[in-house]
C-alpha cells in the first residue's frame, strides 16, 4: 500500500534531522524536531479533512450521514459489511480510504460551503482498540448518542472516557431529539454536559440533531467546515514552516565537493609511512649483500660499507614519531571544501577516529612487504668465475716463474695470458658491480610498488571509506530536501 504524501513528509523530515544532526546548526535541528513533534500526524497525512461518525448501534449514524450529505440516500446499508462507509465531497485519495478501512465510498458535491474537501466516514466498528487504530488519521470524531441511552455507563466508561486524550478533535451529537420535548431536551443536554465533564471531556462541542427534521444539521455542518478551515490553516502554517526549514537545510547542505583521489591519499600515506625510506633500506640491504657476495676471494677484505646490516634492521618500518593527525585533517578539509563547519568537523572526527586502525594497518602493511633477500645463484656464478680467474692467474704466474728459472723463451706468451686474465677479472668485477647496482634498484622499486599497493588498501579502508560515508550522508540529505520541497 502506498503511503499518503504527508506521512512520507513526516518520515522524511525525521530522517533528514537524523542524517544532518551535528552537521548543521543545532538550532536548525531542534526547530525541525519541534515541527515534527508538534504537528499532528493527521495534519501531514492528507489535505482532506476526515470526519468520522462513531457510536453504538441504533444511535442513528447512517441517517445522520445521509442528512449531512444533503439527504441523499446511501447505496448500501453500512451495517451489511464489516468495513466502513464513506461519503466524500470531492475526490478522495484511494490510499487514505484503504488506511481507514473504507469498503463503500461515494463522491458527491459539497452540500454547504466549506465542506468541499471533507470526507464523512461511518465507522461501523466502535471497539476501542479498532478506533485507536484510525484515530491518528481522523481530524474530527463525532460521537453519536441516542437520546434514551446517552447516560449509559458502558458507553461513557468504555468509549467516551478513552477519548479524553483526543478531546481537541472530539465532538458529540445528541441525535433523534425530535422525540423529545423542549424541556426534556434541555434537561438531557445539561445532564450530558456534566457527564462529559466527568469523562474528561469538558467544553467539547455538543450538538442536538434531528436527522428527520433537519434540526442542528446546519450547525453541525458549520462546525465541520470550521474544523476543515482550521486544518487548512494549520497545514498551511506547517507547510510555510517546513519550506523555511528546507531552505535553511539547503543552505547548510550544498553539493559535496570532489573527494580526494585514491592516488592522492596513497601519496599522502606513503609520505606518512616513509615508503620511500623503507624501499631505500631494501635497496641498500640488497646492495650490501651483493657487495659481500661478489668480493674477490682471498684478495679482498670485507668492504667497509655504511649500509645497514641485516641484523641491525628493524623488523618493519615503524610509524612511531610520525604526526599523521595534521595530514588527516588536511584530507578532511579537502573533502569538506565549501561545506559548513559541521560537515568539516564530522569529516575530521571521522578520519581522526581511524587513527588507531590506520597506524596498525600501516605497520602491518610495511611489516609484511619488506624483503631483503639476495639472488644467491647469480652471486654463486660470479664467485665461480672469480675463483676460475684467480686459479688461472696463479697457474699462469707459476708457469711464468718456472719458465724464467728454466730460461725458456715463452715468457711473452705467458705474460699475454696473464694480461688476459687480468682484463677478465676487471670485466667480472665491473659486471658484478653493475649487476649489484641494478639488482638493488630493482629491489627498491619492487618494494616501493608492493608497499604502495598495501598502503593504498589501507587508505581506501581508513581514509576514503569514512570520507565517502560523510559524502553519502550529504547526498542523502540533499535528496531528502528535494522530497520535502514537493510537500504538500
Amino acid at each position: 500500500m502506498t503511503e499518503p504524501q504527508g506521512g512520507t513528509a513526516l518520515e522524511t523530515l525525521a530522517r533528514l534531522t537524523a542524517v544532518t544532526r551535528g552537521r548543521v546548526p543545532a538550532d536548525l535541528t531542534e526547530r525541525a524536531s519541534q515541527l515534527r513533534r508538534h504537528a499532528a500526524p493527521r495534519l501531514w497525512l492528507t489535505p482532506t479533512t476526515v470526519v468520522a461518525l462513531a457510536g453504538t448501534s441504533g444511535a442513528g449514524r447512517s441517517s445522520l450521514l445521509a442528512a449531512l450529505a444533503g439527504d441523499q440516500p446511501t447505496t448500501a446499508n453500512p451495517h451489511s459489511t464489516a468495513g466502513s462507509m464513506a461519503v466524500s465531497f470531492g475526490a478522495a485519495e484511494p490510499e487514505l480510504l484503504t488506511m481507514l478501512g473504507v469498503e463503500q465510498h461515494r463522491e458527491i458535491p459539497a452540500p454547504a460551503p466549506g465542506l468541499e474537501n471533507v470526507i464523512l466516514i461511518d465507522l461501523v466498528a466502535h471497539d476501542s482498540a479498532e478506533l485507536d487504530q484510525v484515530l491518528p488519521l481522523i481530524d474530527q470524531l463525532v460521537w453519536v448518542l441516542d437520546p434514551h441511552r446517552y447516560a449509559d455507563l458502558i458507553i461513557h466508561r468504555d468509549h467516551l472516557r478513552p477519548l479524553a486524550a483526543h478531546r481537541e478533535v472530539t465532538s458529540v451529537v445528541l441525535n433523534q431529539v425530535d422525540r423529545l420535548s423542549a424541556t426534556e431536551l434541555t434537561e438531557r443536554l445539561n445532564h450530558l454536559y456534566l457527564l462529559l465533564a466527568t469523562d474528561g471531556l469538558p467544553g467539547i462541542p455538543v450538538t442536538a440533531i434531528s436527522s428527520t427534521t433537519g434540526q442542528g444539521i446546519d450547525e453541525l455542518r458549520s462546525h465541520l467546515a470550521d474544523a476543515a478551515a482550521r486544518k487548512a490553516a494549520a497545514r498551511s502554517r506547517s507547510a510555510s514552516q517546513l519550506r523555511a526549514l528546507v531552505d535553511e537545510f539547503q543552505t547548510h547542505c550544498p553539493a559535496p565537493p570532489p573527494l580526494p583521489t585514491a592516488e592522492a591519499i596513497q601519496t599522502t600515506l606513503e609520505a606518512i609511512a616513509d615508503v620511500a625510506g623503507a624501499a631505500d633500506i631494501v635497496g641498500r640491504v640488497i646492495a650490501h649483500h651483493g657487495a659481500l657476495a661478489t668480493r674477490w676471494p682471498l684478495l679482498s677484505r670485507r668492504p667497509k660499507d655504511t649500509s645497514p646490516q641485516p641484523e641491525d634492521l628493524p623488523d618493519s618500518p615503524t610509524l612511531e614519531g610520525t604526526q599523521p593527525d595534521l595530514v588527516l585533517s588536511q584530507l578532511a578539509d579537502q573533502a569538506a571544501a565549501g561545506l559548513g563547519p559541521g560537515w568539516r568537523q564530522a569529516m575530521t572526527e571521522g578520519l581522526l577516529a581511524e587513527r588507531p586502525g590506520l597506524r596498525a594497518d600501516l605497520d602491518q602493511a610495511m611489516a609484511t612487504t619488506v624483503d631483503a633477500r639476495s639472488d644467491s645463484w647469480i652471486y654463486q656464478l660470479i664467485r665461480i668465475c672469480q675463483w676460475l680467474l684467480l686459479a688461472s692467474a696463479l697457474l699462469g704466474l707459476g708457469w711464468w716463474i718456472l719458465d724464467l728459472l728454466a730460461g725458456a723463451v715463452g715468457a711473452s706468451f705467458i705474460l699475454a695470458m696473464l694480461l688476459g686474465i687480468g682484463l677478465g677479472a676487471v670485466a667480472t668485477t665491473i659486471a658484478a658491480r653493475l649487476f649489484v647496482d641494478w639488482r638493488s634498484r630493482q629491489a627498491a622499486a619492487h618494494a616501493r610498488r608492493v608497499l604502495g599497493r598495501a598502503v593504498a588498501a589501507v587508505g581506501r579502508r581508513h581514509v576514503l571509506a569514512p570520507l565517502s560515508a560523510e559524502h553519502r550522508h550529504l547526498t542523502e540529505a540533499r535528496q531528502l530536501i528535494g522530497k520535502l520541497r514537493d510537500w504538500p
